[in-house]
């Protein structure tokens, strides 16, 4: 309890991110020894999981990335990127919220222990592997950058219905 109450003063003082994550061990894990109940517990990770799917989703029906505040000196993305990649989140944070449920509700507290300490931890982590082509193909430095192909000028004179090869459109004839 002492290293997580320390460790939150100093993602606050650092970095000012996992308040929520912070506080819900704080309170769910003081819950739990207060009262001898282990579903304290195992619920605050369903609901931190909601909670940030929740927030996620939220900010996209109004318009808004919330992952552009806390990830935005990592990845230069540009605003659709932002958008594909905050709902890719949600949709994984809803599927942790039920996987837990699922687990916690179903199995021992032993196989729970074991998901939470090495699921919770590794499939993010697997999960943020996979979305490295999403972030790679919608950086914005790259679009920005992208060089600039000239096509040379279909043969004189173009048919009408002859499709030019590098834009894929019927062109017009042309007299040259």
């Amino acid at each position: 309890m002492v290293v997580t109450v320390l460790t939150g003063i100093a993602s606050l003082v650092v970095k000012g991110r996992m308040l929520i994550t912070s506080v819900s061990v704080l309170a769910f894990g003081t819950l739990t020894l207060a009262l001898h109940e282990d579903t304290f517990i195992k619920v605050e990770a369903t609901i931190v999981s909601g909670l940030l799917s929740t927030i996620l989703g939220g900010g996209l029906l109004f318009g808004r990335s919330f992952m552009v505040v806390t990830l935005d000196r990592i990845l230069n993305l540009s605003p659709q990127g932002w958008r594909v990649l905050t709902f890719r989140w949600v949709i994984f944070f809803a599927g942790m919220t039920i996987l837990n449920e699922v687990i916690w509700r179903t199995q021992t507290t032993d196989a729970w222990v074991a998901f939470r300490t090495f699921g919770v931890t590794m499939l993010p982590l697997l999960f943020g592997f996979a979305l490295m082509p999403l972030t790679k193909s919608y950086d914005a430095a790259a679009v920005a950058f992208r060089p600039i192909i000239f096509c040379p000028s279909p043969p004189a004179p173009a048919r009408v219905g002859v499709r030019d090869r590098c834009r894929g459109r019927a062109s017009r004839i042309r007299d040259d």
